[in-house]
């Protein structure tokens, strides 16, 4: 039988509190930052051990990010407060990485957005509707979610899409949504949704630049794809899922990370 050692029977180096004091957050594992955010174990388990059965059990460390309340409650150990500072601090370094991201970067294709923000949605077990409010050297001015749910023209209006455009003077917009199938395809639904985005965009003198899918395993520009159906003379009454693959295959619409 393996002796139960709790953090105070640990050697002061080994400590991760003690640990970071001397050596800094960057030389500290895994394990022990996580450690210092759970603060304590349980009659059973020392703080390094509960923290080390998290990750074992998550699969690994990215994968916290898409942990959710219940899921961090249902951890013996693990209860409302600490869910709460666990969630709280993920949140709070999303946020400052997204600033720190937002301050160079210029959204000038298709690939430039789907790597910005793959990571906050691609893994979502719900679809979620993202505006960029872009200025006129296509630097973000705003990142919005507008919508949640499955996608579709009832649901996306255009009212809510560009209110808040108007109000920051945005020179045109880009939208994103996730498919958590983990396909980039682009649906019936999703062009249509996108055709009536870009004829209001006209309408008001903002442009939507695109409509980006984002998934597990790609993405899709449906502008690109609207170039396409223009070459190939298919107007959006006569599409079909039947020619919208046949799209995809004869003109690689689909791309990857």
């Amino acid at each position: 039988m393996v002796e139960y050692k709790t953090i105070k029977h640990l050697d002061i180096d080994d400590r991760p509190r003690e640990k970071l004091k001397k050596y800094g957050a960057k030389n500290l594992t895994d394990k022990e930052l996580l450690a210092i955010l759970l603060r304590s174990g349980t009659k059973s388990l020392n703080v390094l051990d509960l923290a080390g059965n998290l990750i074992k059990d998550i699969g690994k460390i990215q994968n916290l990010k898409d942990v959710t309340f219940s899921e961090l409650t249902k951890h013996k150990g693990i209860g409302v407060v600490k869910a709460i500072d666990i969630l709280a601090s993920l949140e709070l370094a999303n946020r400052i990485f997204m600033t720190v991201e937002r301050e160079d970067i210029v959204f000038n294709s298709p690939e430039v957005v789907a790597n910005y923000i793959k990571q906050k949605i691609e893994h979502l077990k719900q679809e979620v509707f993202l505006v960029f409010d872009l200025d006129t050297k296509g630097k973000i001015i705003e990142e919005r979610e507008v919508f949640r749910g499955s996608l579709s023209s009832s649901i996306v209006h255009p009212r809510e899409v560009f209110k808040n455009s108007i109000k920051n003077s945005a020179a045109s917009i880009i939208c994103v949504h996730n498919h958590p199938s983990g396909e980039p395809d682009p649906s019936i639904e999703d062009i249509l949704v996108t055709d009536k985005l870009i004829k209001c965009g006209e309408t008001i003198g903002i442009e939507v630049l695109d409509h980006i899918i984002i998934a597990k395993y790609g993405y899709c520009s449906i502008r690109k794809f609207f170039n396409y159906l223009e070459v190939e003379n298919i107007p959006l009454t006569n599409l079909s899922k039947k020619k919208i693959q046949a799209l995809i295959q004869k003109y690689n619409l689909l791309s990857d990370y």
